[in-house]
């Protein structure tokens, strides 16, 4: 166990959140689509919820099982997808989340080498995939 989350696989990291996006702070989402230009009264901003998981991902680059200096790595591209709707002042107040971050690949590639670090958010109760993401 490290920083109070649970390593259930090597470099897969677990963060339980009560509740998450139910008792987000809206004021703060609105500043965020603000900074990001991005309408906040439209569709929901699909990068949003990759905030939350900043310091599970960190926590996977320093963990000691972590094969690779964190100091080279860098970003190149990102994918997301959003499986259920979440929206202000609609998404279920009672409704709370899971958080996982783990790293799922590595690729040796001409310029070095690649991981992919998969994120997914659940809806606690039921288990379903509400948003994932994979940062390379």
């Amino acid at each position: 166990e490290q920083k109070g989350y649970q390593v259930s696989y090597a470099l897969s990291l677990k963060l339980k959140l009560s509740p998450l996006l139910s008792r987000l702070d809206w004021k703060h989402y609105e500043k965020y689509c603000r900074v990001c230009c991005h309408n906040s009264k439209s569709k929901f901003a699909i990068c949003y919820p990759e905030t939350y998981f900043t310091g599970l991902v960190v926590d996977i680059l320093i963990h000691r099982d972590f094969a690779l200096s964190p100091l080279g790595v860098i970003h190149i591209r990102q994918t997301m997808k959003q499986h259920h709707p979440i929206e202000p002042g609609r998404t279920d107040e009672s409704k709370t989340y899971d958080l996982t971050a783990k790293l799922t690949e590595y690729r040796q590639t001409e310029k070095g080498i690649e991981l992919d670090i998969l994120m997914e958010m659940t809806d606690s109760k039921g288990g379903d995939l509400v948003w994932e993401s994979t940062g390379t």
